[in-house]
């Protein structure tokens, strides 16, 4: 799952979006979540994704019982792994 949080005009809110990935870092299990930044864009505006990225799972019940997830985390700058961890980057 990829997110993008945006404040109330429509921009993106790089602060929040931070906070969100910490706390879904806190309280969710997941495989990996990554804060993705990039200036690749047309216009040099630094755009923030969210990733979640969850395991696989089987439609069998029991299987269930036995998910492993990673909780790995990390964030990506114009795609190259800045940091093992949350990282807080801003257009400032």
């Amino acid at each position: 799952m990829v997110y993008r949080v945006l404040n109330s005009r429509g921009k993106i809110d790089y602060g929040a979006g931070f906070e969100m990935a910490l706390y879904i870092r806190d309280v969710f299990f997941y495989d990996q979540l990554s804060l993705d930044y990039d200036l690749t864009r047309p216009d040099d505006i630094l755009s923030q994704q969210l990733i979640v990225v969850m395991p696989d799972v089987s439609n069998n019940v029991a299987f269930q019982s036995k998910l492993n997830f990673e909780m790995q985390t990390c964030t990506y700058f114009n795609r190259q792994n800045i940091n093992g961890d949350l990282v807080e980057i801003t257009d400032a």
